[in-house]
């Protein structure tokens, strides 16, 4: 068994960031091709939704998710930081592999 001290706030932080707009931008996408696929009238057009803002709000939700996914992120990396230094951190079992197991050829 090994166990995480620590983890890097940066490192993490840009991890969950890329992770949390991969995400978004995933769903995002499926939430368009949803509402393209909608009924006529199932929004009423006062609402004023078009391609452009619909591809507009996917792209900025993507960016707001990833400032978000970085924040919570770092903060992620902070408190268990502090909270390893009381309890102790997360116990994980790892195996090794042999070179000649990785590069054999199925």
């Amino acid at each position: 068994m090994v166990v995480i001290k620590k983890f890097n706030i940066l490192s993490t932080a840009k991890i969950c960031a890329l992770v949390s707009a991969v995400l978004f931008f995933i769903f995002g996408l499926a939430g368009i091709v949803m509402f393209a696929f909608a009924p006529a009238g199932a929004l009423p057009p006062e609402m004023g939704f078009t391609a452009g803002s619909l591809l507009g709000a996917w792209i900025i939700n993507t960016i707001i998710f990833a400032v978000l996914g970085f924040v919570g992120g770092a903060l992620f990396a902070v408190f268990y930081n502090l909270f390893a230094k009381l309890v102790g951190g997360v116990e994980v079992e790892l195996e090794e592999v042999a070179a000649s197991k990785k590069h054999k050829k199925k």
